[in-house]
């Protein structure tokens, strides 16, 4: 019975370092700004669930709303430019169960009224928000991390080119890439970490 039960855990041991540590898992999403009909459409109702175009904006969109949905310990944004209504709703719905939101911006985040009326909501829910960049030097980089602060699982990183804004979904050519990957994680981390206690300024 005990060499039975040490040869399960071992299985289940191999099983969850292989889910947790080496298994990698990618998916690349992309946006083209030819893709008026579909763009034209992206108010209708559950148009991303129905849409047969892969360049769909509204499915791209209701893709990194769903990830932020299911987070359930911690997310950390940084992002020059976040202004999208849906994903700022995800946003606060994870604040509202609790999650811990960490965000960082560009300066020009401030600018504008789309900008400060999202950066309002997102402050008055208890985000924590941090600004950089100064004159010519930008914050510029367009990645989330959902639940990379545990050991015990791999979370979801989200990357690419695309700012969490209108024209960035609807009138750009853009990419996004979903990651699953413990190294990788650790990487992302470890720069947002330097970025948020070395460079950006709490406002």
């Amino acid at each position: 019975m005990d060499g039975t039960l040490a040869v399960f855990l071992a299985i289940a041991f191999v099983f969850w370092f292989y889910e947790n540590v080496l298994k990698t898992r990618i998916e690349v999403c992309f946006v083209t700004m030819d893709n008026t009909t579909c763009s034209n459409l992206n108010n209708a109702r559950n148009h991303g669930t129905r849409c047969e175009s892969k360049y769909c904006p509204e499915k791209l969109m209701s893709k990194i709303a769903k990830v932020i949905d299911l987070a359930q310990h911690s997310i950390d944004i940084a992002m020059y430019n976040l202004t999208n209504h849906k994903i700022v709703g995800s946003i606060l719905g994870a604040r509202k169960r609790n999650i811990d939101v960490r965000l960082i911006m560009d300066r020009s985040a401030l600018e504008g009224l789309d900008n400060h009326t999202a950066f309002i909501s997102l402050k008055t829910a208890g985000v924590h928000i941090k600004i950089a960049g100064e004159e010519k030097k930008l914050m510029h980089h367009k990645f989330c991390l959902i639940d990379t602060n545990r050991w015990i699982n791999v979370g979801m990183i989200i990357s690419g080119s695309l700012n969490w804004t209108y024209g960035g979904f609807n009138q750009n050519c853009e990419n996004v890439t979903f990651i699953e990957n413990r190294f990788t994680q650790n990487e992302y981390n470890e720069t947002f970490n330097h970025i948020w206690s070395k460079i950006a300024k709490p406002i």
